[in-house]
């Protein structure tokens, strides 16, 4: 959000992702610059540094009352993309430390259980844009790769624990 970019002419507005983009096949002919862009709908897209540098400029946020619209507007888009995961995931996770509650309706937890929650935290909220969108993810990201990433450091953070 803080790399918002708008175009000179047309006042159409991008996400700069990564201002330098290793996936593109280039041949050694090839020796331009290219940068990843996010537009407003979340699709994305791959233009020359050049041309980019040449037709867009910076945003630059002056006041908190136009930094928080702009993080309204993220929250919004999100929001229809993923739905509203934010409640359906506090609830999971009181679900699964029902052995943790005490009669009082407080929860006491064991300090191992904070990584535990963390990373279940991460789960659960991709696992609730699937099965808010089973027919694919709306803003062109993978859950399932995302998941499959938090694997991967859960199980590097077990085996430095062993």
């Amino acid at each position: 959000m803080m790399n918002r970019y708008e175009h000179i002419e047309s006042g159409q507005t991008v996400e700069l992702v990564d201002s330098e983009v290793w996936f593109i096949e280039r041949d050694d002919l090839d020796s331009n610059e290219y940068v990843l862009l996010k537009d407003n709908a979340g699709k994305k897209l791959v233009m020359d540094k050049l041309k980019f540098e040449d037709n867009f400029e910076k945003i630059e946020f002056d006041s908190y009352k136009q930094l928080a619209s702009e993080l309204g507007s993220l929250v919004d888009t999100k929001n229809k993309a993923y739905g509203n995961s934010f409640n359906k995931t506090a609830e999971m996770i009181k679900l699964f430390l029902q052995d943790y509650q005490n009669e009082d309706g407080t929860f006491t937890i064991p300090e191992c259980m904070v990584e535990v929650i963390s990373r279940q935290t991460r789960f659960i909220d991709k696992q609730s844009r699937i099965f808010n969108n089973p027919s694919g993810d709306l803003m062109d990201e993978s859950p399932y790769g995302d998941m499959a990433g938090y694997s991967l450091l859960g199980m590097m953070s077990d085996m430095d624990e062993m």
